[in-house]
């Protein structure tokens, strides 16, 4: 897996559903069964604190234990342009376009 560790706490079965992250949870859940196929992509966007970041490691969580071949990658945004820029710096953008190209799944969290 590329990028951050996933929180193992982090399911949604320990996700809190309220009136304001609902539609999200059942999207992510429809991705976490329909990888590729339901709402691709998927960009969740909120306040802080509803349950973005809960949601992301959830659908890998489910993925994962579905398939445990299945390729994840969970990033910070920041990481992943400080990637993009050190892979154009040193004119390695086919390695870096390869290695995220090659996933089955791209989260890339905190986008502002």
């Amino acid at each position: 897996m590329i990028g951050a560790r996933l929180n193992p706490d982090f399911s949604f079965a320990t996700f809190v559903e309220g009136k304001s992250n609902q539609m999200a949870k059942a999207a992510a859940q429809q991705v976490a069964e329909n990888p590729g196929r339901a709402y691709n992509p998927l960009f969740l966007y909120g306040g802080v604190g509803l349950g973005k970041t809960h949601l992301m490691h959830a659908i890998a969580h489910f993925m994962r234990a579905s398939n445990e071949e299945v390729r994840i990658a969970y990033v910070h945004s920041e990481r992943f342009v400080s990637d993009m820029v050190r892979a154009l710096q040193h004119n390695s953008m086919n390695e870096f376009k390869t290695a995220y190209r090659s996933l089955d799944a791209l989260m890339i969290d905190d986008i502002q």
